[in-house]
């Protein structure tokens, strides 16, 4: 896990991996033909664990416990259909704004945030990340 990265639950996770290629748009081989080894950021999920211990345990629940726990693996299922660009805008918006950014997500000064909480991050890495941060929260002003 990511140190200082905000965890709610064991739900999906970013991780810093080294060496990583092809891990966010644009992070392809130079024009040389050798793969530049960034960092890059990958979500890490365990909805499928977390739904089978639910399932499990709806398996054994008495009637009282049945509701909260169909509801709950409800959650888990939305939660794991959610694309990998959302779950990173997510977490680059909490990191950006956690930095002390509260203007427009895919600014320079939200690179800059972001790239200070996280200074594994490559540059073009930050802005892809602050682009996607951008495009979450447009999609949630949106809806």
């Amino acid at each position: 896990m990511v140190p200082g990265a905000p965890v709610a639950s064991s739900l999906p996770q970013m991780l810093l991996n080294s060496g990583v290629k092809g891990a966010l748009p644009g992070d392809h081989e130079d024009m040389i033909g050798n793969g530049k080894q960034d960092l890059a950021v990958v979500v890490v999920r365990d909805a499928e664990a977390i739904g089978a211990a639910l399932r499990q345990a709806l398996e054994t629940a008495g009637a009282e416990e049945r509701p909260g726990l169909e509801r709950a693996l409800a959650v888990v299922a939305d939660a794991a259909g959610v694309p990998d660009a959302e779950l990173r805008g997510r977490w680059a918006g909490r990191r950006i704004r956690a930095g002390g950014h509260q203007g427009p997500l895919d600014a320079v000064a939200a690179v800059k945030a972001l790239r200070k909480a996280e200074p594994g991050l490559s540059l073009r890495q930050a802005a892809q990340l602050s682009r996607e941060a951008a495009a979450v929260e447009a999609a949630t002003e949106a809806a």
